[in-house]
């Protein structure tokens, strides 16, 4: 037997699979109550959840198309010392600023390209390159995130701006 049952049922799923699928229904009922408001009021809040939307999509996608076993695993933990917990703090913060930078990337994006191309765009890079996934995959996740983003126009009838050059 494969470790990849196992992985699966732990940690994708406890880790990674429940808390992003609670935000994906947060977020798209945030969309949905924001799309009842006036159009001014009703901006900021929904470029927030359509960014919740598109990055845990992206990352689900990724998560479990990666969701592979784990390899060599020492049996028993080694003793920590202060330079491993520097060296994990420094690890974690890296984590953080490679999203910061991809969330900002994706705001630019969409102002400019517009929602649909900016998100396909930016979801292709962040699988591409942050996940280093295949070209295969992170084409498939920027085509679902286009046709997300579609799928939100046509049932909700959300009408998303196009960007600065449209």
């Amino acid at each position: 037997m494969t470790a990849r049952p196992d992985r699966w049922k732990r940690g994708l799923l406890l880790k990674e699979l429940v808390p992003a699928l609670i935000l994906l229904v947060i977020a798209t009922w945030a969309l949905q109550t924001a799309n009842s408001w006036p159009s001014r009021a009703s901006l900021f809040p929904r470029w927030i959840s359509l960014a919740i939307i598109v990055l845990l999509s992206a990352h689900l996608l990724a998560s479990v198309w990666r969701a592979r076993p784990a390899g060599n695993t020492p049996t028993e933990p080694a003793a920590r010392t202060a330079v491993d917990i520097s060296v994990d703090l420094v690890g974690k913060l890296r984590q953080i600023m490679e999203f910061t930078v991809y969330f900002v990337a994706f705001g630019a994006a969409v102002v400019i390209l517009g929602l649909a191309t900016g998100a396909g765009l930016t979801s292709l890079l962040y699988t591409r390159f942050v996940h280093r996934e295949s070209w295969l995959l992170s084409v498939l996740v920027s085509l679902s995130m286009v046709g997300l983003i579609w799928l939100l126009d046509a049932v909700f009838g959300l009408r998303f701006r196009l960007g600065l050059f449209y």
